[in-house]
């Protein structure tokens, strides 16, 4: 907790400085969907019950990203039905955290061509590190945020220490490249 609570002063003193360093850093996102718009989640998704080419694909673009991670927001605790079954990606009945994990560890596609990352992987560079997520997650921290880029790991629409902060500690300078 103590590692945590010393990240979080130092980036949190450093939210000036941040701006400037996911904007011009080359491991910051390239494109506005990794920014997270926050105009994408599940009711913008005008029809969920259609099923995507590819596992993880939920809206049918061809790629797996936050858009997708986005599209869990309104159906996680819901039981799986013909129309989500394709969210329920442990077969388990139910749409859960789990299923939303096993998408971002899973199928999620990262700017550094890998497939799969770690919950906290905000700008989906393939790794959890301070200087990429940590100034994106540390401003929003107890604020109600539109989604996962954001830092609303959990998708509960609150960036908080008990949900997000652990998950986001949990996977803090993990990578997925080699």
């Amino acid at each position: 907790m103590r590692k945590l609570t010393r990240l979080l002063f130092i980036a949190a003193s450093s939210i000036a400085l941040s701006t400037t360093l996911v904007s011009c850093s080359d491991d910051a996102p390239t494109t506005s969907a990794a920014q997270g718009s926050g105009s994408s989640d599940a009711s913008s998704n005008d029809d969920q019950s259609q099923p995507a080419n590819s596992t993880g694909d939920f809206n049918g673009d061809g790629v797996v990203n936050v858009d997708d991670i986005e599209s869990y927001r309104s159906l996680l605790g819901t039981a799986s039905t013909t129309q989500t079954a394709q969210w329920d990606l442990n077969s388990d009945g139910q749409i859960t955290q789990e299923d939303l994990e096993t998408l971002v560890t899973t199928y999620v596609q990262t700017s550094n061509g890998q497939t799969g990352t770690f919950l906290g992987d905000l700008n989906l560079d393939g790794k959890v590190d301070v200087l990429g997520d940590g100034f994106i997650f540390t401003p929003n921290l107890n604020q109600n945020v539109a989604g996962y880029a954001d830092g609303d790991l959990n998708l509960d629409g609150v960036v908080d220490v008990l949900g997000d902060a652990f998950i986001f500690q949990s996977n803090l300078n993990k990578s997925n490249e080699s």
